[in-house]
């Protein structure tokens, strides 16, 4: 993600909590005429959308009441929203964190419902995707298959060279001559 995108991520949030907050500032009879003025479907909609602790929806719910509304047309969509909405939290709260440290001395990233787990092994660099509510796991080689493992030595006199060990047993440090 680029500095652009999450400028005008940042702004957009800003003019959101910016609404959100001059719409708060309403007295219930001003509350009353303008949700008495929405339409079914917006009304509807944006009270399925939104969640029980937002400030207007008891004024939502009281407007659907007094006018009659049948809301069940619109709650499908409303819920729709209401999805969108908290995926885009949890997208803006995952790209908020910042790398933090496992309790394994690696470095990992929570992303939404998974986590990164970055190390520095002997075969080089290396990273394992796990659930974000897993602990890294201590080691990770990405060269194991089966029973066996390949083990890389990439600074060698005539090139890179490997070998191939058991999946149990450890690389050798240095390539064996």
């Amino acid at each position: 993600m680029n500095f652009y995108s999450l400028s005008i991520i940042s702004k957009t949030i800003t003019v959101l909590v910016s609404l959100i907050i001059l719409q708060s500032c309403m007295s219930p009879q001003e509350a009353a005429r303008y949700y008495d003025s929405q339409s079914a479907k917006k009304i509807c909609t944006s009270y399925y959308a939104l969640p029980d602790y937002n400030i207007n929806q008891g004024y939502r719910e009281d407007s659907i009441q007094r006018r009659g509304i049948d809301c069940s047309p619109y709650i499908a969509a409303g819920l729709r929203k209401k999805r969108l909405n908290q995926a885009l939290i949890n997208m803006g709260t995952a790209m908020s964190q910042q790398p933090t440290y496992s309790n394994t001395t690696n470095l990992s990233t929570n992303v939404g419902l998974t986590k990164v787990c970055y190390y520095n092994g002997p075969s080089g660099p290396s990273a394992l995707t796990v659930r974000s509510t897993a602990i890294c796991p201590i080691s990770h080689t990405h060269n194991v298959t089966g029973l066996t493992k390949v083990c890389t030595y990439n600074n060698e006199v005539g090139g890179p060279k490997a070998i191939t060990v058991r999946s149990t047993a450890i690389c050798p440090i240095r390539y064996p001559r």
